[in-house]
């Protein structure tokens, strides 16, 4: 099932007035969160991930949200942007229920000579049907321990960690800072 939205008039908020007449469609069928909504890593995309995160960029486009599109966003588009992602000095962390992800945030190696001690977070993004939950919270708290953790393992401090260490944690499934399914 699908809404189609038009926003006409002097009525339309400073937020949708960007779009004027055009004519935006929504999907109903992405509803709210019924269970907790969890956050991990996606490493490489699956079909299934590519259909959400398409389906939530085009409604955070299309409903106003400013982010180097217009709206209406074509699918084909939304998904050229995802196949870019993951890539390497990006992280890509999603926030998903009910076998859906509905959120979705970024963080970028910073990319400065002097940057070693930074990560950028990009693209916070939130179905507009799974907004006023929580989502967002839950996205940037983990996007900060991963930051922290990122900032760590390029500090100074880091030496004792030894790279076996951490090959063999990664090769268990586990990444430094993070629960995997794994992990009990």
């Amino acid at each position: 099932r699908l809404t189609t939205l038009r926003f006409l008039g002097s009525a339309m908020s400073a937020r949708t007035r960007c779009i004027h007449a055009t004519e935006l469609t929504m999907s109903n069928e992405f509803s709210p969160p019924t269970s907790p909504v969890t956050v991990r890593e996606i490493i490489s995309l699956q079909p299934q991930e590519m259909d959400d995160l398409c389906e939530v960029l085009i409604a955070c486009v299309n409903d106003g949200a400013s982010l180097g599109f217009h709206a209406p966003l074509p699918r084909d588009i939304a998904q050229a942007w995802w196949e870019r992602l993951p890539r390497p000095g990006v992280t890509l962390l999603v926030a998903e229920a009910d076998g859906r992800i509905g959120g979705t945030v970024q963080l970028h190696a910073a990319e400065s000579a002097n940057g070693a001690h930074r990560v950028e977070v990009a693209k916070l993004l939130v179905h507009p049907g799974w907004r006023r939950r929580g989502v967002a919270s839950t996205l940037m708290i983990a996007a900060e321990e991963i930051a922290n953790l990122i900032v760590f393992l390029a500090s100074e401090y880091s030496t004792p960690l030894h790279g076996a260490v951490i090959d063999a944690s990664m090769g268990l499934g586990v990444r430094p800072g993070l629960i995997t399914e794994h992990a009990h």
